[in-house]
């Protein structure tokens, strides 16, 4: 009995404990994670950064003692609470140089549930990258050589940079091979290299260096520098504005000298083909351009050149430009020489059509001339005659005429002595497509002048109608009164008599007419029935009284019509 009462006594302590320690682990449960970081978090070489280390309490119980350490690193915090953090800061903390790129690892320290553990930690703190700064210098001992002589360049590299740059090669464009062994270069360093050519015709030495920075290859060129022979140390170059100009017309001359040496040329001075200076002389620096411009005139054909002389060290230059050609042309018109005459086969078109100009050339000299070229601004160069003799040339063009256009055309030639000879044809303008009427537009000064002339003209053409009707309406005023008169001085007819009437001649009438006035009439033609007048023929302004027939007399005596009486007016 004993025996049983003590195993089970042994069987009751061991699940206390057994189940103790896992309610104690429960308590426990979780994890604690430390994490570090650098600020900054890169660094081109050795140097400080700050470190903070936050420790975070995932567990359900509180952290006591808790201390962090490491390589460089001590600190301490409070006890942190189930789910706090704390942060441990670590100040100016240095990162050396072989210490780049690799962890930092911390250590923390602490107490849970009365027993001691260890937490870990790190951060990285990476290597900056910074481009290289290599620079290259070339230097020669001369600019000028003669060929097959020595020329040495003196090559100089430079790392100006922070990182150390390996595999160092300079290379220059006038050879294909390395002019060194690969060599590196801490950050500040330098390094010669020089290598002696044999000259050649204008060397042009542009170098580069090439090298290796943290696993990358660069590759670095510099200017070029020329090396030339002494005659090709100075360039000249001219032209002209025009090259054909009547007498007293000026060409602007450009000449541009330039120096191909890596030096400054000395006391350069630029004449023309005359020996004329062109200006002072003056310094041209290394690689320089001068730009020396001149008016001219010329008086007979020229060809103008220009030619340069300078000094380096004591040593002359020279150098002459090409040659521009200038003519001067006769300007004395010539109208009886060349002419040309263009005509159109239409000068307006309905629509879009097809135009054909008749182009007549004729050279009315006994001379042949020669380059002859008929051309037209718009549709260019119509034809050219190497030779055209005493007489007319026709040449025809067929033009596709779209929309209104002026044409001009030009004929030009020279004679056998070079004279050149230039005639237009004036301005030809087509029309396309229906027109309206279209009021002309009279200019401001002629249709005053129109004004006043049209103005003149309307008044003196009713001031002669209103004369003539004048005339006229007297005529018939006094024919009228005539009548009545002839007709109260003849006696009334018997009723049943036959006898002629009594004679009234015209010189009667007439001398009655001078003695009487002629605005008095007569009682007997106011006092005589109208049935009794003379009836008068009633006569149109167009008819003149010497128009007018007389009827003859009984007896047979022509009697005098009114309008034969001798008009007083008249």
């Amino acid at each position: 009995m004993k025996k049983r009462r003590v195993i089970s006594l042994l069987i009751a302590a061991l699940l206390i404990v057994v189940f103790g320690a896992a309610t104690g682990g429960a308590k426990a449960a979780g994890v604690v994670r430390v994490t570090v970081t650098a600020t900054p978090s890169q660094l081109s070489e050795a140097g400080a950064v700050e470190l903070r280390i936050s420790i975070e309490n995932g567990t359900d119980s509180t952290m006591e003692h808790v201390s962090v350490f490491g390589k460089g690193v001590t600190g301490f915090t409070a006890p942190i609470a189930a789910g706090e953090t704390e942060n441990v800061y670590i100040k100016d903390y240095w990162v050396a140089e072989n210490m780049i790129g690799k962890p930092i690892t911390v250590t923390v320290s602490y107490t849970l549930n009365g027993k001691t553990q260890k937490s870990f930690g790190s951060v990285t703190v990476s290597r900056l990258e910074i481009a290289p700064d290599v620079a290259l210098e070339r230097t020669s001992d001369v600019s000028v050589q003669e060929i097959g002589k020595p020329v040495v360049f003196t090559y100089t590299v430079y790392n100006k940079g922070v990182n150390r740059v390996a595999d160092v090669i300079v290379r220059d464009t006038f050879t294909d091979e390395a002019l060194n062994a690969p060599f590196s270069l801490s950050p500040g360093d330098r390094r010669q290299v020089q290598h002696t050519f044999s000259m050649r015709q204008d060397m042009a030495s542009r170098p580069s260096v090439s090298f290796v920075s943290n696993g990358k290859k660069y590759v670095n060129t510099i200017d070029v520098l020329y090396v030339t022979t002494p005659e090709a140390s100075l360039a000249v170059e001219v032209s002209a504005s025009k090259t054909e100009v009547k007498p007293d017309e000026e060409i602007t001359v450009t000449c541009k000298v330039t120096n191909k040496i890596g030096q400054t040329i000395r006391d350069v001075s630029v004449a023309d083909e005359t020996g004329q200076s062109l200006g002072d002389s003056f310094d041209l620096g290394a690689m320089q351009t001068k730009t020396i411009t001149k008016s001219v005139k010329l008086t007979a054909d020229r060809a103008f050149a220009v030619s340069a002389i300078g000094y380096v060290d004591g040593s002359k230059f020279e150098a002459s430009s090409g040659t521009v050609n200038m003519r001067l042309l006769k300007t004395e018109p010539q109208p009886d020489m060349l002419k040309m005459k263009a005509e159109p086969s239409l000068t307006q078109l309905e629509e879009a059509g097809t135009v054909t100009f008749s182009i007549t050339v004729s050279n009315l000299m006994e001379d042949t001339l020669t380059d002859v070229v008929i051309s037209e601004k718009t549709l260019g160069e119509i034809a050219t005659f190497d030779s055209l003799v005493t007489g007319d040339k026709l040449v025809t063009k067929d033009y596709e005429v779209t929309a209104d256009q002026v044409f001009a055309f030009t004929v030009t030639a020279l004679d056998s002595s070079g004279n050149r000879y230039e005639v237009d044809s004036g301005d030809i303008e087509i029309l396309v497509g229906p027109r309206g009427s279209v009021t002309p537009t009279i200019p401001a000064d002629a249709a005053a002048a129109g004004g006043l002339g049209t103005f003149l003209t309307i008044v003196l053409i009713i001031v002669g109608l209103i004369v003539v009707a004048g005339a006229v309406l007297i005529v018939l005023l006094v024919q009228e009164r005539k009548a009545k008169k002839l007709a109260a001085a003849a006696p009334p007819p018997a009723p049943e008599s036959t006898a002629p009437l009594p004679d009234v001649t015209p010189e009667t009438v007439v001398e009655e007419d001078e003695d009487e006035d002629a605005s008095f009439i007569p009682p007997e033609i106011e006092e005589a029935p109208p049935e009794e007048e003379a009836p008068m023929e009633e006569e149109t302004p167009s008819e003149s009284p010497q128009d007018a027939e007389t009827e003859p007399e009984p007896g047979g005596e022509e009697k005098k019509g009114i309008d034969d009486i001798e008009n007083p007016v008249d």
